[in-house]
């Protein structure tokens, strides 16, 4: 089986959809199916990877980027299919390329599939005029999209219908929760080690966070709720984890300079030592505007790991979530209840340690990244690209 991957990011270039993407390639490839995947240009060296071949285009799919991904994808060998890894803003113009989406309509000779991480840009009353216009752009490119493809894959189950209040004929729609982008497991040792940097006899607790610290909504429940939870909780620190996290904890000292020598950052890690800091907290704080989802990439890691988490539910957060008693969920916007939850879960060992083992085992019914390979190969008969 032959599989071309097109992404608007891809390693070098960071983000979740570029890790995502990149673990799919090598888990198809490691079935010896051979993989293509088609990225915009960028500086630095693609990873070299067992049976996955990298084309850079020659810009971000506009016309000339997509007139070498036709030829490319037409000299790929039967039996084939595509799958678009569909984020807006990440086909270049400013997340508005109508006509890439529209293009894909063109596609002819392949089951055309789409991988919807996210749909459209989100507005509210508040959004600034510009934004409302982006947001009118993304949903005719998700129109666009859906037209063009032989099945539809979401990361949450949200988007259904969604895509079906944008178009009458959405097709085959199958939900795909995304899994951990980093090392699965920690090193015992090294959590130790980061657990001693970073606690005292004093102050033997540690909260985490993991983010981008890119989402307005999450850093004002961060810089409201984490001062509030140490002036309460005298016995513990909190590590500020990912890319950017470095910045957020400095202006957080800046404005409760009593927390300093409490509040420290990682910055951006690598994947391995990404995992050894995010097992060694105690309590990981991951509140989601909207509520938690299955396409949240930050706590689907700390599922993997057996972290207990407090997050928020939302108009988005799917059942799953309360029914496994993998997290506590206090509402959303809530800050509270946030806070009082958190504090009651440091405290509380027996409990962290029952959702540390609810929450291994949701990660591996719901999220690993083999059941995101089954649902394709499983497509792929559905399509009779191969005899079964």
């Amino acid at each position: 089986m032959s599989w071309a991957l097109i992404t608007g990011e891809y390693p070098p270039q960071t983000g979740g959809v570029s890790d995502y993407t990149r673990n799919l390639a090598r888990m198809l490839a490691a079935g010896r199916d051979c993989v293509t995947v088609f990225a915009p240009p960028c500086d630095g060296e693609s990873p070299h990877d067992d049976n996955v071949r990298v084309v850079r285009l020659p810009d971000a799919f506009a016309s000339r980027g997509r007139t070498a991904l036709r030829a490319a994808l037409l000299e790929i060998p039967a039996p084939r299919a595509a799958i678009v890894q569909y984020v807006p803003q990440s086909f270049g113009m400013r997340g508005c390329n109508l006509p890439f989406s529209s293009w894909l309509r063109s596609l002819h000779g392949y089951p055309l599939w789409v991988m919807f991480h996210e749909v459209t840009v989100t507005v509210r009353p508040s959004t600034p005029l510009k934004y409302r216009i982006q947001a009118l752009a993304t949903r005719a490119m998700a129109r666009h999209a859906i037209a063009a493809a032989d099945a539809a894959f979401v990361s949450t189950e949200r988007w259904e219908p969604l895509l079906r209040g944008l178009s009458s004929s959405v097709p085959s729609v199958t939900c795909l929760p995304v899994p951990s982008n980093i090392a699965l497991h920690a090193d015992a040792l090294r959590r130790s080690e980061i657990r001693a940097r970073f606690t005292c006899t004093e102050r033997p607790l540690l909260y985490g966070h993991f983010g981008t610290y890119q989402d307005a909504t999450m850093r004002q429940t961060l810089r409201a709720s984490v001062p509030r939870l140490l002036r309460h909780a005298q016995h513990a620190a909190v590590l500020f984890l990912g890319a950017g996290s470095d910045a957020f904890a400095a202006g957080l000292c800046d404005t409760v300079p009593a927390l300093r020598g409490r509040i420290f950052a990682s910055g951006a890690l690598g994947s391995d030592d990404l995992a050894d800091q995010l097992a060694a907290c105690d309590v990981l704080l991951q509140p989601y505007e909207d509520g938690v989802t299955t396409r949240r990439g930050s706590i689907i890691a700390a599922l993997a790991l057996g972290s207990a988490v407090v997050t928020t539910g939302g108009p988005m957060t799917e059942a799953l979530w309360r029914d496994s008693g993998a997290v506590v969920l206090a509402p959303d916007g809530d800050l509270d209840t946030f806070v009082k939850d958190a504090f009651a879960l440091g405290l509380d060992v027996p409990r962290r340690t029952e959702m540390g083992s609810r929450a291994r085992d949701l990660y591996a019914r719901t999220f690993a990244l083999e059941h995101t390979v089954a649902a394709l190969k499983q497509r792929v008969l559905q399509e009779r690209l191969l005899p079964t």
